[in-house]
């Protein structure tokens, strides 16, 4: 009996210490002030959910909004244009991370007008990479071709989005692990 006592001591001393080692590495909470030097600026305003952002060669910013619209901020300006440059009408923004996450210009934009994106489509419900072609300021939800849809329904979160074009001018894809680590 008094081993057992004696092995519950040790143990109950041991985690006291874990605890407390723990404990210490855990931050003192941040004051809501920012630090000396900050500043926070609003560049531009009229945009909901905005989640990623592209420069045309030309200077022009694409800003996609995670229900599906891509609002165009003409070169210079710190405005929105009145005309959205693309609306999505087949996406889904139902729960978690769903909608528009991706947005990025082909390296031969300036020649080719091809906007490539990352979005959860409504029907079916699967996460998928598209290309649509810019005409001047807008571009036709009609011109987007599927380049890559999931084989699984979208989750509610981890669905990844991000998309780069490498040095071999190959377009790359981020997918995450769509909130289900399990193989299978």
């Amino acid at each position: 009996m008094r081993r057992r006592m004696y092995a519950f001591g040790c143990v109950l001393a041991l985690c006291s210490v874990m605890v407390a080692g723990i404990v210490a590495l855990i931050p003192e909470s941040v004051s809501g002030a920012p630090p000396a030097g900050f500043q926070n600026t609003t560049l531009i305003t009229g945009l909901t959910q905005p989640t990623t952002v592209a420069f045309t060669p030309d200077g022009r910013m694409l800003i996609a909004e995670r229900g599906g619209v891509v609002k165009l901020v003409p070169s210079g300006s710190t405005t929105v244009a009145p005309i959205p440059f693309l609306q999505l009408t087949n996406i889904n923004i139902d729960q978690g991370e769903r909608g528009l996450v991706g947005l990025t210009l082909d390296p031969s934009f300036a020649s080719n007008g091809y906007v490539y994106l990352f979005y959860t489509a409504n029907t079916p419900l699967r996460d998928r990479v598209s290309r649509v072609t810019a005409l001047g300021n807008t571009a036709d939800v009609s011109s987007e071709v599927v380049l890559w849809q999931d084989n699984v329904d979208a989750s509610w979160w981890h669905h990844g989005g991000n998309l780069a074009f490498g040095p071999d001018g190959k377009l790359y894809i981020s997918t995450g692990y769509n909130d289900d680590p399990a193989p299978g």
